[in-house]
């Protein structure tokens, strides 16, 4: 079911300025499909997903973690009480910070994985796409990060899809690995919109660190939205996720590392991927 859409402004290069309320998202969440592509995934990929659960499982904090010389706690912490104790006799000023404090350890991170939808990620790109998906987020419920999953792709700039697969707030289970399931490809992609999407829904979350995996089959696409004026609009839309104080990482499926990626992902950390299939096996480790 769509909801409310939103308009985007688009960065055009050749007048330095953007195009105001120029691209229009139409948010759905992703249908479901069955099981099926998970259970096969989850098979293929069963020696690799044991060795980055037990990886990723030792990236875990320590559930509790004891903080000394504190101005007030729940314990008093012995040496800095004696060391208090010792400099009042000596007529000096005792330090003031004699308690330990229990605090529970938690990795503040944020994570959003958005992933390409279009036509020309149809086959094995997508396939991919989907058991990378899987992967990521078989080791991102291990470490407990806080993480969402979506999906775009579009046809011209009144109609760019933004698909909900996974919310942050949503535990990572059976209906969300059937949504997973059915993703399938679309149209176009219209990168720059996407990311302005998914900047919006990071700027909400009051994690401190916050981060975009955008995983994408290379140059964006959509109509009239080609050549330099796209490149330039998506550079432009992860320059305001760095001024956002979001941080992006972007793995372009492109068998020929075009010359246009320096460019394009200027402002982000990015890494090709010049064999498809190995997307999977290679982006937990990535992350």
């Amino acid at each position: 079911k769509e909801k409310d859409p939103r308009l985007y402004g688009e960065w055009d290069d050749a007048r330095q300025g953007y195009r105001e309320n120029w691209c229009r998202v139409r948010e759905q969440v992703m249908p479901e499909a069955s099981l099926d592509f998970y259970q096969q995934t989850i098979g293929k990929y069963g020696g690799l997903l044991k060795k980055i659960r037990r990886e990723f499982r030792m990236m875990r904090p320590e559930a509790w973690s004891r903080l000394t010389r504190q101005p007030d706690g729940d314990d008093i912490d012995l040496d800095a009480a004696v060391e208090a104790m010792i400099d009042r006799r000596a007529g000096l000023s005792p330090a003031e910070d004699n308690y330990l404090r229990t605090e529970k350890k938690v990795r503040d991170i944020a994570v959003a994985v958005l992933v390409d939808m279009s036509k020309s990620t149809k086959g094995t790109t997508l396939r991919s796409e989907k058991e990378a998906l899987i992967i990521l987020s078989e080791a991102l419920k291990e470490i407990g990060d806080s993480f969402a999953l979506f999906g775009f792709s579009g046809d011209n700039r009144d109609n760019v899809d933004f698909y909900r697969i996974k919310d942050f707030n949503e535990p990572y289970q059976a209906s969300v690995q059937k949504r997973i399931s059915a993703i399938d490809f679309g149209l176009e992609n219209r990168d720059g919109t996407a990311l302005r999407h998914t900047i919006g829904l990071l700027k909400t979350r009051e994690e401190k660190t916050r981060i975009i995996i955008l995983v994408s089959d290379g140059k964006p696409v959509d109509k009239e939205y080609s050549g330099r004026y796209a490149i330039e609009d998506t550079r432009k839309a992860l320059v305001e996720a760095h001024k956002a104080g979001i941080k992006t990482f972007c793995i372009p499926v492109d068998e020929k590392a075009a010359d246009y990626l320096p460019r394009m992902y200027s402002h982000s950390n990015w890494v090709v991927i010049d064999d498809v299939t190995r997307l999977p096996e290679k982006i937990s480790r990535i992350f």
